[in-house]
């Protein structure tokens, strides 16, 4: 699901909002580790 959910909503933050996606990434990122 997340990479689902990811490659979706990817593009479409990136182009709105990089900023959110960047920090949302780290954070689930070190979350998972």
């Amino acid at each position: 699901m997340f990479h689902r959910e990811r490659q979706l909503i990817d593009g479409e933050r990136i182009s709105i909002i990089p900023n959110i996606l960047s920090a949302d990434e780290c954070q689930q990122l070190i979350a998972r580790a």
